[in-house]
């Protein structure tokens, strides 16, 4: 849906359902929402992809 209106789009749930840091993130934090080093994690994984890359005009 996302590229049929030219929305950029950067897959997230499996990464971070495999990173070890963001599963030990939500278990430091409430269960829902990561703490710091989950959000890092996160932000880490969005930046390496190109979509996001050339959306925030990094490439």
């Amino acid at each position: 849906m996302c590229k049929q209106i030219d929305i950029p789009y950067v897959p997230t749930v499996d990464a971070m359902r495999q990173s070890s840091v963001y599963r030990q993130s939500l278990i430091d934090g409430d269960t829902v929402h990561p703490t710091a080093s989950g959000y890092a994690e996160l932000a880490a994984h969005i930046l390496q992809n190109e979509t996001a890359r050339t959306f925030f005009g990094l490439e």
